[in-house]
């Protein structure tokens, strides 16, 4: 099996992540899709890492789950336990 490429592994982290902040807002795909004024099917490939996103489809991202662009990059590891303390202080928990 080859070695993950440096753009490979982050196009899974952020893959990872989106799908981790999703799950965590109970949103479909649809719904962040709506949330972030995206196509739908862009969501689904994006956590299927089936395509590159622009900084533009990242800002969108990013802006509609309250997160840094900079955050769903990182690994899972350090983005996620980051990504559920900003989804509990926006829900006021």
């Amino acid at each position: 099996m080859p070695k993950p490429t440096k753009s490979s592994a982050i196009r899974n982290n952020l893959a990872r992540n989106i799908r981790y902040a999703r799950v965590m807002l109970s949103w479909s795909q649809e719904e962040l899709a709506e949330h972030a004024q995206l196509h739908r099917n862009l969501i689904g490939m994006i956590e299927r890492k089936e395509c590159a996103v622009t900084l533009d489809t990242l800002n969108d991202l990013s802006k509609a789950l309250k997160v840094e662009p900079w955050v769903l990059l990182q690994p899972p590891s350090v983005a996620q336990p980051q990504i559920l303390s900003l989804l509990d202080k926006s829900a006021g928990r």
